[in-house]
């Protein structure tokens, strides 16, 4: 949907300091962020792929917290008793 810009947002674009203008609804309590298109679309964009590139990182910490010891595995199988107790 495509809505033209009321002019008490617009003078609040034109007025702000560039950043995102806030918007609250007071009948549902709901606040929206209004954003330029193009920083939204870079944002959406490049999330999933930051998180991806974060994945070698947490990686490593987990390794040097000692996620990688062997007596850890026993947290994959954690809810293994709930599961077959679900199931018998």
């Amino acid at each position: 949907m495509r809505l033209p810009i009321p002019e008490e947002i617009r003078r609040a674009l034109s007025e702000g300091t560039g950043g995102p203008v806030e918007l609250f609804d007071p009948q549902t309590q709901t606040r929206y962020v209004l954003v330029p298109a193009d920083e939204y679309a870079r944002v959406r964009d490049n999330g999933a792929a930051a998180i991806r590139e974060t994945y070698a990182a947490q990686d490593a910490v987990a390794r040097a917290a000692g996620w990688d010891d062997p007596i850890m595995d026993e947290y994959n199988n954690y809810d293994a008793p709930r599961r077959s107790r679900r199931n018998s």
